[in-house]
């Protein structure tokens, strides 16, 4: 059984809830909806949750940074099992200048990349804020297991009155 430690980041009134392993951080689940969300990213999770300490203080200082906006990019490590190619996307999409944004088909132009396969990833991505998926517009997120349109607009909103 896998040892997952929790915790929360409060910014203004909204609490963001977070997963760590052993190994970094594998979840950010959506404003004030708690971590019960990560079984829809780890179907076949079989885990015991502990609400972290040391373990979670570097990763909820880092996230307590990036939203009060004195980070813009984030240094600890991930611990998600992707495949090659969504890893790839995962990269290219965290080399999107902070503050700005890009449309989904012009950044599957500009990297080469399949939309089809670009658009699974971000639908699945188990690290908002982290993974900023956020920058890339023109995504329809009603098949996702999240409805981030909101969330992805305060995230935008965020980053560039910071920027």
């Amino acid at each position: 059984m896998k040892k997952i430690f929790w915790d929360e980041v409060k910014f203004h009134k909204v609490k963001f809830y977070f997963t760590v392993t052993p190994a970094g951080i594998n979840f950010i689940n959506n404003p004030n909806t708690g971590i019960s969300n990560i079984y829809n990213f780890y179907p076949k999770l079989d885990a015991e949750f502990k609400l972290g300490d040391t373990t979670t203080k570097p990763y909820r200082k880092e996230l307590a940074q990036y939203l009060s906006g004195k980070r813009t990019t984030f240094d600890l490590p991930v611990d998600i099992d992707e495949d090659a190619d969504t890893q790839r996307i995962y990269q290219l999409i965290q080399q999107i200048p902070y503050g700005t944004t890009t449309n989904l088909i012009d950044f599957c132009k500009q990297h080469e990349l399949d939309t089809k396969q670009v658009k699974k990833a971000i639908l699945t991505n188990p690290l908002i804020i982290w993974i900023p998926t956020h920058r890339i517009v023109g995504i329809d997120y009603a098949a996702s297991y999240r409805k981030v349109a909101d969330l992805n607009y305060y995230l935008i909103q965020l980053e560039q009155s910071n920027y």
